[in-house]
């Protein structure tokens, strides 16, 4: 947190991005297709010279290859016991990676922990809540094992866990409070919470096409959910290319008083001969990543799907040693539903939140749910 008061700090770019141009065969993934965090364990020269190359590439943070490391996704590949030993290789790599590209050019480099939005939503019913914080504490005491490399300390990657957290592509609030409430646990049991050992927690959120969280939620609900938890940066990621996140980060800018994050796709995606193609190339991704964060005062930088390390070292070319920005945000206070925020000072002398959807207030409203007249129940919602 030291240097990200000193400069802005780049981020590497997509991991799964660089393991599908590996041309990986089945057995490198020991039969467990599209189970990335394996790779680890079974193809350790691969993932450590991703995150070699994204440091080499410019990079100060690379993302530990645990996107999907929680027992809950990994019980899906009938692996979930193998969790620590997954969580802990990937710690591993990226610190060894780290130690290389330091000992190279000077620079230090720092161990991010990625923690991923899982593949079932609480919101949606898909997991208990009990279940999820059970599933990322697992997950995250793995990575936060041994601590974070301190001033003084010489870097271990066998000793040491990651020097900060980054829950991302965050789809609902209510996975993220699980989360963080599971990263809180974790480091209290590891004895690091409290202490000046304490591992710092990211969050990134993901904004779809249509302005929204996966379950509906907006930017000013989320920034209000997420005011009041132990939350060291907030910021964006995956989704949209860097143009479409503007509106979402100019408010986050506008009104969150923690570090902000950004790394967006490299462009919208596009169909080639079947295949997915992100089509930002790393000159003219970088040109708007910088703008984003010069204009709106963005303290962490990098990309995601689509995104190489060709692109991230033309961010680091614009970015490299710049000054940490300097806001002065507007703190809103207020609440927050499933899908907005409502701030707490009003025009109005009382808020009347709902009012008439209420089958003990409201005949009409009451007579509807009876007949299960959906399509009247939302019109009376919206007058």
């Amino acid at each position: 947190m030291d240097t990200l008061a000193d400069r802005v700090l780049i981020l590497d770019g997509a991991m799964g991005t660089q393991i599908h141009d590996a041309d990986l065969t089945l057995d490198d993934f020991e039969q467990l297709e599209n189970c990335s965090e394996i790779l680890s364990v079974s193809r350790p020269d691969v993932i450590r010279r991703i995150h070699l190359d994204y440091y080499l590439a410019g990079s100060d943070i690379s993302e530990t290859n645990t996107f999907g490391g929680m027992p809950h996704v990994l019980a899906e590949f009938d692996i979930a016991d193998r969790v620590h030993e997954i969580n802990r290789a990937a710690v591993r790599l990226c610190r060894d990676a780290a130690i290389e590209a330091e000992h190279e050019d000077g620079r230090q480099r720092f161990v991010l922990g990625a923690v991923g939005p899982g593949t079932k939503l609480v919101t949606l019913g898909q997991i208990t809540f009990d279940d999820l914080v059970s599933s990322y504490r697992q997950q995250i005491a793995a990575l936060v094992e041994g601590g974070p490399v301190m001033p003084g300390d010489t870097p271990d990657p066998d000793t040491h866990g990651v020097d900060a957290l980054l829950i991302e592509t965050c789809q609902d609030l209510l996975q993220v409070k699980g989360v963080v409430a599971a990263a809180v646990q974790a480091q209290q049991t590891a004895g690091l919470w409290g202490t000046d050992r304490q591992i710092p927690i990211f969050i990134s959120l993901t904004i779809e096409q249509q302005g929204a969280m996966l379950v509906g939620a907006d930017i000013t609900a989320a920034l209000n959910a997420l005011a009041a938890l132990p939350v060291a940066a907030i910021g964006l990621n995956c989704a949209t290319g860097p143009k479409e996140m503007t509106e979402h980060l100019r408010h986050l800018s506008r009104h969150s008083d923690r570090p902000i994050s950004v790394y967006p796709n490299a462009g919208l995606p596009t169909l080639a001969e079947g295949k997915t193609v992100f089509p930002m190339q790393p000159g003219p991704f970088a040109e708007q990543v910088t703008k984003l964060a010069k204009d709106l005062g963005i303290s962490i930088v990098g990309g995601c799907c689509g995104t190489t390390p060709a692109h991230i070292a033309a961010i680091a070319e614009n970015l490299r040693d710049a000054p940490a920005p300097v806001r002065t945000p507007e703190i809103v206070h207020g609440a927050s539903s499933l899908y907005r925020g409502v701030e707490y000072r009003q025009q109005n002398t009382i808020l009347n939140i709902g009012e008439r959807c209420n089958a003990s207030g409201s005949r009409r409203f009451k007579r509807l749910l009876e007949e299960e007249n959906w399509d009247e129940i939302v019109s009376l919602a919206r007058e």
